[in-house]
């Protein structure tokens, strides 16, 4: 799910660190659609798609931030 963070930048040593830390935060964090999603469906189910909606937020906080920089 971390891929799904990077996916849309194509310049991975500057955003690696910070999807590291963004995908993990909202990972571990969990704000409401995440933790909405993590109780959907059987225990593998919920976990793989608590991990992809974290990496998809992670995604657009980071193109945010990236964006609000340059």
């Amino acid at each position: 799910a971390i891929l799904l963070t990077v996916f849309p930048n194509t310049d991975l040593t500057m955003l690696l660190p910070l999807a590291f830390v963004l995908f993990r935060g909202f990972d571990i964090i969990k704000p409401f659609p995440i933790k909405t999603v993590e109780t959907w469906g059987a225990d593998w189910f919920s976990i793989m798609n608590d991990d992809l909606v974290a990496g998809l937020i992670g995604a657009a906080v980071g193109l945010g931030i990236l964006w609000g920089l340059s």
